[in-house]
């Protein structure tokens, strides 16, 4: 995204439904599939909070969102839906970090 550029975030939330992403409320995190949005408040599918999050390089939500989760970090249960009110921050995932957050989930 060019930075001298102003982005709407109605039409940015539109671009990313359907995404696997990470969103934080408050100090939780919670990842998955982005399905509705509205201003502060989000649904998302195959949701999931995060316990404890460690990525796998770097440090915070954009880290875990680019390289994913450490084995070393806490995901909660899968629950079919979430409703989050009050979300801050909503970071795509890439494909590489998706798919070390579904190999330490498969584990445990």
């Amino acid at each position: 995204m060019n930075s001298t550029r102003s982005v709407k975030p109605g039409i940015y939330l539109r671009q990313i439904l359907g995404q696997y992403v990470v969103c934080r409320v408050g100090s939780n995190i919670y990842l998955g599939y982005l399905t509705a949005a509205d201003k502060s408040c989000v649904v998302l599918e195959r949701a999931r909070g995060l316990l404890r999050f460690i990525p796998q390089r770097g440090l915070g939500l954009a880290a875990v969102a680019t390289f994913g989760l450490d084995p070393s970090s806490l995901v909660s249960a899968e629950a079919a839906q979430m409703y989050l009110a009050g979300v801050t921050q909503i970071i795509p995932v890439s494909d590489e970090a998706r798919r070390t957050i579904e190999e330490l989930v498969a584990d445990a």
